[in-house]
């Protein structure tokens, strides 16, 4: 009876596509080593100033939460390898991407000059320099990941793809339009791999970065027989009523009280602006302390009959919000439990690279097919100033873009 009971529990582990991947005895002995050293010996990087705040401890969730899924998806992987120096090479490896977004991922837009995340990458180098599986020094950390097929790190940049422009004849509105970058797809990848793991997300940025658009891109590409999604926006008339009621229309009673979605399903419940609900007298959001009570008991309250409780279940939390808006943060006891990351302004070359493309899709499907070879003069050589005139009289006549950027696009081209 205990064997077929083992038996019963081993195959429901093997079927939750959600269960906690094997950790054997030589990845434990990587991580118990690696993790006092970043974090016990970290004392610097924890004083520094981040874009909201963040306690240490859910630097250490973050961290685990990264690293389970990629032991997740690599595992069969790392078994086929027959030395135990390539094994320990890439759990090496995976503890330093997860450590380097689990306590840098939030330092990008804490100034205007980005000096924390500067000394964060400096300091994060520094730490990484007597590691076999150091990240490599030429640009930024946050530009690689490692790849454990091909043993090395490699940049985020393989993983973009070009912008395509919609069907000929189909019109897009250019606020619409979503061109995917470096800053775009990790971010996405790092959503994917905490949904995983059920583990909460918040993505905090000023307004326009894009922080909106990478969930809900994330969110229609999720496997409606695993995920299934839901959005709310916060404003300052949103109370803890309001967001109960909207959870519980999404899920079934599943036995007795308690209440969730059909078996290995999850319901990825996206929060846009997070801290906007108004702040009582009292100094508290009563939409964020609903959604503190149900991460940490999973339980609401009937509110007809307060003395019966609802436990929820399979219920998770992906949320953005602007630091510079509304209360500017939430209460700390919450924010403890998500994973942070920010999201900064882009710089040049993603924005040169972004209207790149647009201009390109554009002139291809609308424009004589000569135009094309002139979109890319606009990022590396120096047309003339007959060809920037052009460019720029087709641009006001063709796209709905603003003035400013139509000429600041034609500067570019004459430079």
């Amino acid at each position: 009876m205990e064997r077929s009971k083992h038996k019963q529990q081993k195959k429901e582990e093997y079927d939750n596509p959600f269960a906690p991947p094997e950790i054997d005895d030589l990845a434990k002995s990587v991580f118990l080593t690696l993790f006092p050293k970043f974090f016990g010996e970290n004392t610097e990087l924890s004083k520094m100033k981040r874009i909201t705040s963040i306690v240490e401890m859910g630097c250490v969730q973050t961290t685990c939460a990264i690293i389970d899924a990629l032991l997740q998806d690599h595992l069969p992987v790392i078994k086929k390898m027959m030395e135990d120096e390539q094994q320990k090479l890439t759990y090496e490896a995976f503890f330093c991407f997860a450590g380097m977004w689990g306590i840098g991922g939030a330092f990008e837009g804490a100034s205007d000059s980005n000096a924390e995340l500067k000394q964060f990458i400096q300091t994060w180098k520094v730490q990484n320099a007597n590691l076999k599986a150091k990240i490599p020094d030429t640009g930024s950390p946050f530009d690689h990941y490692f790849d454990p097929e091909e043993g090395k790190w490699v940049e985020w940049k393989r993983k973009v793809v070009e912008y395509e422009p919609s069907a000929e004849g189909e019109e897009v509105m250019f606020s619409k339009i979503f061109i995917p970058t470096v800053q775009t797809v990790r971010l996405n990848y790092l959503v994917t791999q905490h949904v995983k793991r059920k583990r909460t997300v918040l993505f905090v940025g000023s307004a326009g970065t894009g922080k909106t658009a990478v969930i809900r891109g994330f969110l229609r590409t999720c496997q409606p027989e695993k995920v299934v999604h839901a959005t709310v926006n916060f404003n300052s008339f949103t109370d803890s009523a309001n967001l109960q009621k909207s959870i519980e229309t999404k899920v079934e009673k599943k036995v007795g009280k308690t209440y969730g979605l059909p078996s290995n399903k999850i319901l990825a419940f996206f929060i846009d602006d997070l801290n906007m609900p108004y702040v009582d007298k009292y100094g508290t959001q009563t939409p964020i302390q609903l959604m503190r009570q149900v991460i940490d008991y999973g339980v609401f309250f009937d509110r007809d009959h307060l003395e019966e409780k609802k436990f929820i279940e399979d219920l998770l939390f992906v949320s953005c919000m602007n630091p510079k808006a509304g209360s500017f943060s939430v209460d700390t006891r919450l924010q403890r439990q998500f994973s942070i990351f920010s999201f900064g302004t882009p710089d040049s070359a993603i924005l040169k690279s972004v209207y790149r493309q647009i201009l390109a899709g554009h002139l291809v499907m609308n424009v004589d097919k000569n135009w094309h070879g002139m979109v890319s003069l606009t990022a590396s050589s120096k047309p003339t100033s007959k060809h920037s005139r052009g460019l720029s009289m087709n641009l006001n006549s063709r796209l709905p873009l603003r003035s400013s950027t139509i000429n600041s696009i034609s500067e570019n081209c004459r430079r």
